[in-house]
């Protein structure tokens, strides 16, 4: 359900910080984001937070066939987020999430993870006494480049235990300054808290934790380095509502 004052604060930050796009964002049946770049002139003086924006549901993979396809897309105003990263006025963008319903009126599709699947799960909790709370990390790699042109001999890996003389075909082995000879070598499964200058995301974690805070809502409890070495962190976040 929308609520007034959501889409009136939704609205309040395109004019205050003079929003010129905004990324209309959802999730397909893979989990992945999809996104449609709306002008903001479509939320500001148009009526697509009650209304919703039609789209093309048969070039999204496992949504329609042509002949039928097409879609509604329902945007959450609670959900929009200014990108600070865009402050030249032409590139000026916010993003918010939405639901993706059948067209012309039609209810949420069963090809929407977020309004068919999610909001049901929290519903059936609902219905059973409970309210339901995620907390999902943030954890990923961070690598200075990858070359895929060239092949190296991954010194840390032994195909048979270090039985033989053969270390197998090379590989593409990312770019980083923790495997990198001369630097803070960080070896395979010995990085986990790792301080700097060990560590040498921490000044790129503060910054992607300040952002997630000042701009997304979220509530960052801590980051450090993970256990694996070549730029691996992890960024944790406080619990919060599943929608």
């Amino acid at each position: 359900m929308i609520k007034n004052e959501d889409v009136e604060r939704a609205l309040e930050l395109l004019k205050t910080h003079k929003v010129r796009w905004v990324h209309s964002a959802f999730v397909d049946i893979r989990g992945l984001l999809q996104d449609m770049v709306v002008s903001a002139r479509e939320y500001l003086e148009g009526n697509a937070f009650k209304s919703g924006l039609g789209f093309d549901g048969s070039s999204v993979r496992g949504f329609k066939s042509i002949e039928e396809s097409d879609m509604t897309y329902i945007p959450d105003p609670k959900t929009l987020a200014i990108l600070p990263w865009e402050t030249n006025e032409n590139q000026r963008s916010a993003i918010v999430l939405g639901d993706v319903h059948e067209a012309y009126g039609g209810g949420p599709s069963e090809v929407c993870p977020r309004s068919y699947v999610a909001k049901r799960a929290v519903k059936a909790a609902e219905e059973m006494g409970f309210e339901a709370f995620m907390a999902p990390e943030i954890e990923y790699f961070v690598f200075a480049s990858i070359d895929p042109t060239k092949l190296v001999w991954d010194l840390w890996v032994s195909p048979k235990g270090g039985e033989g003389d053969s270390w197998g075909p090379p590989r593409i082995v990312p770019q980083s300054p923790e495997i990198t000879p001369g630097n803070f070598v960080l070896r395979p499964k010995e990085a986990y808290y790792r301080p700097p200058p060990e560590d040498t995301t921490i000044q790129y974690r503060n910054e992607v934790s300040s952002i997630l805070e000042d701009y997304f809502g979220f509530k960052i409890e801590k980051h450090h380095h993970e256990v694996a070495t070549a730029g691996q962190i992890e960024i944790d976040f406080q619990y919060g509502p599943l929608v």
